[in-house]
């Protein structure tokens, strides 16, 4: 629904004045025609910024200008989200993961490449069946346990970081 910037203040229970102000500082935007879409306003206003489809907006004569404007606010919302949640350590670039995982990779792959150097020689040092395969189960525990605690990402980035 569409409305003058005295209906939208009415029915916000606002001043003619706020409502500009609204207008001035882009919390609200007016379409062509000097009117506000009240759905889009109010999802503006409530910080539920919602880019309205625009084949309903252009159905109901809206210019292509408000939903432009909608979008980028949205997007300016999702992204200081992801600002925010970066300062707060709580989002870690893809390139500081990448790194992190390769470098935990190659760890594990080193550790399995040298599993045969570690363990020949107490193998080759008995000749008992059970007691070859006790040690060659023991070294290969010993990695898969070591894999299987896991990856702290936080040691991990902090460290690729610093690469």
């Amino acid at each position: 629904m569409r409305m003058s910037k005295a209906e939208f203040a009415r029915y916000r229970g606002v001043t003619g004045a706020a409502v500009t102000k609204m207008v001035k500082t882009g919390r609200v935007v007016v379409g062509a025609d000097g009117k506000i879409h009240r759905d889009t306003a109010d999802n503006m206003l409530d910080g539920d910024v919602h880019v309205p489809d625009e084949k309903q907006h252009r159905d109901q004569g809206a210019p292509d200008l408000d939903v432009e404007r909608a979008r980028k606010m949205k997007a300016d919302a999702d992204l200081a989200e992801l600002k925010v949640k970066e300062a707060e350590g709580r989002l870690i670039p893809l390139d500081v993961i990448k790194r992190a995982d390769f470098a935990t990779i190659r760890r594990w792959r080193d550790q399995l490449l040298g599993l045969a150097d570690r363990i020949s020689p107490k193998v080759a040092a008995t000749t008992d069946e059970r007691e070859c395969n006790a040690i060659i189960d023991d070294e290969t525990r010993t990695i898969l346990n070591e894999m299987a605690a896991g990856v702290d990402y936080g040691r991990a980035a902090d460290k690729a970081s610093d690469e």
